[in-house]
């Protein structure tokens, strides 16, 4: 039976990729341990492996064998371990992303949130900003230079107190009551004083990856370094060329707080270096590469009353860019 068991494993390995399993003897060369993974849970542990239940049952068969799942929540707060649940998990992706769920509220910080998380977790949020309003009073103020700390008094917990401090400049605010560091959703009382401060969207650092409907759209990596989604071990350019756009979904990511000359700056770079690597008959003009770094037409009345101006502008643009 072990040996049928064995072979099984085997040809999954052989014939899945990303499949891997590992067993031990013992002194009687008996099986002792067995340990399986195909490359759905794998890409699921790097995605969600920061919290993993570890849950093994004893005395469940006449073998007096323990078996252990690991089991982790995914971006819909579901268990991502079974089969079903994976058929599961589609259908939440699918909804996620066809979809928006019903805001409850005019803040636009809601909005924003209706558009980046997955239903379940969006839901959560939006309890924490229906709530705001309903338990939360300010009931002291401080500054200490950029840092504003405000004192918010909770209806909901026995009218206890909550300290929340915030940065006006790089939009860093914490809550004694810890909610985002041990959830990765903010609390109510972060909430009430971001809205009452006019912010239009949830800061880039309070937006945890694992819950958004995106977490699937990049490429994902074992601790052996191979390509989660395309699990070949003999295509290293494949490999090579994932870790390419890895790199470059990385930089994508943090184009929102780069100024805009840096903006044009690396679209232009990306142009000059595609036409370097698939030149085409006609290469990049430079009135091609002006209209690129000033984001308008050397030839618009409208924009630019003369080519000499755009020629100036070009200039002082250069000058930032090579200023940082």
């Amino acid at each position: 039976m072990i040996d049928m068991i064995l072979d099984y494993l085997k040809a999954l390995s052989q014939s899945q990729d990303g499949f891997y399993y590992a067993y031990q003897v013992d002194e009687d060369n008996c099986l002792a341990k067995l340990f399986w993974a195909d490359a759905q849970a794998r890409m699921n542990y790097s995605l969600f492996g920061d919290t993993i239940t570890f849950d093994p049952t004893y005395g469940t068969n006449k073998y007096r064998m323990a078996f252990t799942p690991f089991t982790g929540v995914d971006n819909h707060k579901k268990s991502s371990a079974m089969e079903q649940q994976r058929y599961n998990h589609r259908l939440l992706d699918a909804a996620s992303d066809s979809t928006l769920p019903q805001v409850s509220s005019k803040t636009m910080i809601e909005k924003h949130a209706s558009k980046i998380y997955t239903h379940a977790v969006f839901y959560e949020f939006q309890e924490q900003v229906q709530m705001a309003p309903c338990s939360c009073a300010v009931v002291g103020f401080s500054e200490q230079g950029n840092m504003h700390i405000i004192n918010v008094e909770d209806a909901y917990r026995k009218h206890r107190v909550f300290q929340v401090a915030h940065n006006n400049e790089s939009k860093e605010t914490t809550c004694t009551c810890k909610m985002f560091e041990r959830k990765g959703i903010l609390c109510k009382h972060i909430i009430w004083i971001m809205s009452g401060k006019g912010l239009q969207s949830i800061p880039e650092q309070y937006i945890e990856t694992r819950w958004t409907n995106k977490s699937y759209r990049k490429p994902l990596y074992g601790l052996d370094g191979k390509l989660l989604q395309d699990y070949d071990l003999t295509d290293l350019r494949k490999l090579e060329l994932s870790r390419v756009w890895s790199e470059f979904y990385a930089t994508i990511s943090v184009l929102n707080s780069m100024p805009d000359n840096q903006i044009k700056e690396l679209s232009l770079m990306l142009l000059q270096f595609r036409e370097k690597i698939n030149p085409t008959k006609e290469s990049l003009t430079k009135d091609q590469e002006l209209e690129m770094l000033l984001g308008c037409s050397t030839k618009s009345n409208i924009l630019c009353s003369s080519t000499q101006d755009c020629k100036k502008q070009r200039k002082r643009h250069e000058n930032e860019i090579k200023q940082g």
